[in-house]
């Protein structure tokens, strides 16, 4: 039983990890038990010293909705759920609740299968985003006054085949900026109209995934008083110019352009109607003024410290005839 809320509490969470299952590629198979309750089971696999994994998780109270269940990834022990949905990742499945169902996650390299219930086809193929790894299994439940249950734990180890097919992401638009700059963490009390670049220490290149979006938790997780970064690119133009950029982001951003703050949005859960989950997407532009020679864009993000859930950006200038990304220097 997991994720069962203590006496007097409403949320329960719980968590069992199975550190020496030293599993890379095979089979997962489980029986859950929740009710139709706000409940969420998850299952993650190929878990490291560093807290980096993979996982699968359902959610009992989204039953038969686009967002039932979802495929996640982990870096550093902090979850990416905002990062990760739609029909490339998630599937509308029924749940049997209040009854024992089988799930079995089939792992081969880079593809997943995941079978709810049905276990003559799985209900979707995802796309893994880390390289795979021996590593741990871990369950978990986040139980909002009900427990998640576990029972006939299994695992295969190199067995089992991948019988389907992911679904295709989007072809990525030129312009998309595939490499960023990114900062150490700091406080977000450094945001303002000027970029206070004094709490900078280092910079690490990290690349996009293939939707162009850079997951930052690569770099670092949040931490009290470490709750944003700076990620960078330049854009290098023959003459000035006014260029619009798509942008998306979680949870906050301010944007900065050769050091001036020129935009600021949020996009937390909820923020923008009672069901926006704060997802990352082509939500927002804004127009940038680039000057002749070398410009630096700068994107401050911030992620809540207390409830982190995925912490992203992203960029793209479709207009993009000459001009040349690079990184700062």
């Amino acid at each position: 039983k997991i994720g069962q809320a203590p006496e007097g509490k409403f949320i329960g969470f719980g968590q069992a990890n199975l550190s020496e299952a030293a599993f890379d590629d095979g089979i997962i198979d489980a029986q859950i038990f929740f009710d139709k309750t706000r409940t969420f089971a998850g299952l993650g696999f190929r878990s490291d010293a560093q807290n980096n994994w993979e996982e699968f998780y359902l959610r009992a109270h989204q039953s038969g909705n686009p967002d039932a269940n979802t495929y996640s990834t982990t870096y550093n022990g902090q979850t990416s759920w905002q990062l990760y949905y739609g029909e490339t990742t998630s599937h509308p499945t029924n749940y049997s609740h209040g009854e024992w169902f089988p799930i079995r996650y089939v792992v081969q390299g880079d593809l997943m299968d995941v079978y709810i219930e049905d276990m003559e086809a799985p209900k979707l193929t995802v796309a893994l985003e880390q390289e795979k790894r021996e590593g741990g299994i871990l369950l978990w439940g986040l139980g909002i006054s009900e427990p998640v249950w576990f029972a006939d734990i299994s695992i295969e180890h190199d067995a089992g085949e991948i019988v389907g097919t992911p679904i295709p992401e989007k072809p990525m638009q030129e312009g998309t900026i595939t490499s960023w700059s990114v900062s150490n963490a700091f406080t977000h009390e450094a945001v303002k109209g000027q970029l206070d670049r004094s709490f900078v220490e280092k910079m690490t290149k990290i690349s996009t995934d293939q939707r162009g979006m850079a997951n930052l938790t690569q770099v670092q997780p949040t931490a009290e008083g470490q709750d944003t970064v700076l990620a960078e690119f330049t854009v290098s133009t023959q003459r000035d110019r006014l260029v619009k950029m798509d942008y998306g982001f979680s949870d906050d951003v301010t944007i900065y352009v050769n050091g001036k703050a020129i935009s600021s949005a949020s996009d937390r859960f909820f923020s923008r109607d009672y069901r926006f989950l704060g997802t990352v997407g082509w939500w927002d532009a804004a127009w940038i003024d680039l000057k002749k020679g070398v410009n630096t864009v700068s994107f401050a993000v911030t992620e809540s410290a207390e409830d982190p859930t995925g912490w992203a950006v992203q960029a793209r200038i479709v207009e993009h005839d000459g001009l040349a990304f690079g990184l700062p220097q």
